[in-house]
This record gives structure tokens, sequence and C-alpha cells, in this order.
């Protein structure tokens, strides 16, 4: 899913279809200041427990 938050108050939201397969998709705009707000919130918190990709995959026994 891909999510492109507006002015704090719409939130886009690319949705692949499943039955067109992964070369389509479907978009949603969707004009809620509280869902823009709580998706922006939400994104910031996973977001800030990220780490590195090499850094995992490192740990994880690959060879990068």
């Amino acid at each position: 899913m891909k999510l492109c938050l507006i002015d704090g108050t719409h939130a886009l939201f690319s949705l692949t279809d499943p039955v067109g397969g992964g070369l389509t998709a479907t978009d949603v705009l969707v004009e809620h200041p509280a869902l823009a707000t709580s998706l922006g919130y939400a994104f910031e918190t996973l977001w800030s427990t990220g780490r590195p990709v090499l850094e995992v995959a490192r740990e994880a026994g690959y060879d990068v």
C-alpha cells in the first residue's frame, strides 16, 4: 500500500488491484483530518523504530 498525506486533512491511498494484477492500482482519496493525523502518527512511530537494511541483513547472516 502506498500512502500520501496532504495538509493533515487528506489521505491518498494507492492499492494494488487484486483482480487486475500488480500492474494496476486503485487510488482512494479520503478527506478526514482525524484519519490523516492518525496515519501520520502511525507512520512516524514505525519510522522511528526502523533500522538500516544493510545492518539487518548482516545480522541475518547475509554477505553484504
